[in-house]
């Protein structure tokens, strides 16, 4: 018994001493007491608190914490937030500020041309409209490694803002609005039918839509849709937003002995002309033998010179797209350019990339885009969540942030 009592006295004086070392310790956490012996460590802002914070891409509103407590007044009256990812885009690309400025489909040069933030429009902010479209798509299967190419309408959601063949396509579920480079209104279209687009231009090089059966162009003077004559005989076989210069001459295109890219989607950009002497060709090897036309052992597209020499991309990097000079090549699922003349433009570091349209490509993650020059160089920053092809010098661009943005591209 004594043994028990003796037990429970040095277990409850253990819990005192614990106790009191454990008050003593927050106390001199708080600052109420210094020990002589131990040196206190100087203050050190984290890491995280001064490198995250800022880019938490600010609107410029109060910044609340967790239980809604304003925490504005905590701050240097006399320091300004860090700037967003967007304001530094905006002191970058300017305004038009009401100025009318032309949009070019030449391809852009730094030294000749600028980029300029229409604000002449009041946008959506939405990503997506509540219409549907139909849409062509060149849709791929795949038997024995051999592809094989199937032309079909298929019906996708229309972005709120889009670009068309050098057009801004307006959406707002009941009604689509063109405009052009300027921001000036071309047609509003506020029938029940479907328009489809067309992805085809006439002789004038004029966009072209679907109403029924019948084709149509916008005439911009009249601001109403015109019946064209367009024969299907004159299609250029492409289906994507393609310049007026582009592919008029496709009958006449020189090919080796390859067989070619099908010049549908955007990544057979290349394969229609010779671009400063190379073009992209589609490259099928047999493995033959006594009992069939043989076996399809590699499918894939090469760039090949006006000799028909295979361009040698460096080891493991295949090629997806050639425009501009600029080849997009993939390595383990990465993307990335590089220049016939043989140096690289952008390493394969990104897992989102188009071809070069008019100077400017597209690249980041499917999260994060910004644009590129043809050095490389970044003219619209990693800053939005969606960013269109450069079409007729308009570049579309959306963020969460932000909502619709254009820019276009003008000669200075």
């Amino acid at each position: 018994m004594k043994n028990v009592r003796k037990y429970i006295i040095i277990s409850a004086a253990l819990a005192v001493v614990i106790t009191v070392f454990a008050v003593l310790m927050i106390m001199y956490d708080k600052g109420v007491f210094d020990i002589s012996f131990i040196k206190r460590a100087d203050p050190v802002t984290s890491t995280a608190e001064t490198e995250t914070e800022p880019e938490e891409e600010t609107t410029g509103e109060s910044v609340t914490d967790t239980e809604g407590t304003d925490t504005s007044e905590e701050t240097d009256s006399e320091e300004t937030a860090a700037p967003s990812v967007f304001d530094e885009l905006h002191e970058t690309i300017p305004a038009t500020n009401g100025k009318v400025y032309i949009a070019t489909e030449k391809t852009y040069d730094k030294d000749t041309m600028s980029l300029y933030r229409l604000d002449t429009l009041t946008l959506p902010r939405l990503n997506v409209t509540g219409d549907n479209m139909t849409r062509t798509r060149y849709l791929v299967t795949r038997s024995d490694v051999l592809r094989n190419f199937t032309v079909k309408q298929v019906s996708e959601m229309r972005r709120a803002v889009d670009v068309y063949m050098g057009m801004l396509v307006v959406s707002d579920g009941t009604s689509l609005s063109f405009y052009n480079g300027s921001g000036i209104i071309m047609y509003k279209y506020t029938g029940e039918e479907e328009l489809v687009f067309a992805y085809e231009r006439d002789k004038e090089d004029r966009p072209l839509f679907i109403l029924g059966e019948e084709y149509y162009y916008i005439d911009a003077n009249s601001k109403t849709l015109v019946k064209s004559d367009f024969d299907k005989s004159e299609s250029r076989g492409l289906y994507y937003n393609y310049t007026s210069d582009f592919a008029k001459d496709a009958k006449k295109a020189k090919f080796w002995n390859y067989k070619t890219v099908e010049q549908k989607d955007e990544g057979a950009i290349g394969s229609l002309y010779f671009d400063h002497g190379y073009v992209m060709v589609r490259n099928i090897k047999y493995e033959r033998d006594d009992e069939d036309d043989g076996k399809v052992v590699e499918d894939m597209e090469i760039i090949v010179d006006e000799d028909g020499r295979e361009f040698p991309l460096p080891e493991g990097y295949a090629a997806k797209a050639y425009s501009d000079e600029r080849i997009l090549v993939e390595y383990k699922n990465k993307y990335g350019f590089y220049a016939v003349k043989g140096a690289w433009i952008a390493d394969s570091i990104y897992t989102y990339a188009t071809p070069y349209y008019e100077g400017l490509a597209v690249v980041g993650t499917m999260l994060q885009r910004g644009v590129i020059d043809l050095d490389g160089n970044f003219v619209i920053p990693l800053s939005y969540t969606h960013i269109s092809v450069c079409s007729g010098g308009i570049i579309v661009c959306w963020s969460a942030q932000t909502g619709y943005e254009v820019y276009i591209k003008t000669e200075n």
